[in-house]
């Protein structure tokens, strides 16, 4: 899976959590400490975020870290290990 595909999965899957909450980008941005406009951007799949803050993002929205690997890491390992001949 491609990275652009990877962080509009992402972005999709974040954004589903989120409505389900009923929480606005506005509050998550503010709770992990980012602006709005880069949390929207995460949301798109335009700005790929650093490990702290998906971390955080998964912990506001109660998404369990490992189900979130399972989906989102674990693939992108995959890809790369299949590119290296080493099986995950």
């Amino acid at each position: 899976m491609a990275a652009e595909k990877i962080d509009r999965f992402f972005g999709d899957f974040i954004r589903t959590k989120r409505n389900q909450l009923e929480i606005t980008q506005e509050r998550i941005a503010e709770l992990i400490g980012i602006s709005t406009v880069q949390y929207r951007n995460i949301e798109k799949g335009k700005t790929r975020s650093n490990w702290v803050t998906i971390v955080k993002i998964c912990l506001v929205l109660r998404i369990d870290i490992t189900y979130f690997a399972e989906i989102y890491i674990k693939p992108e390992i995959n890809e790369v290990g299949k590119f290296l001949g080493v099986e995950v």
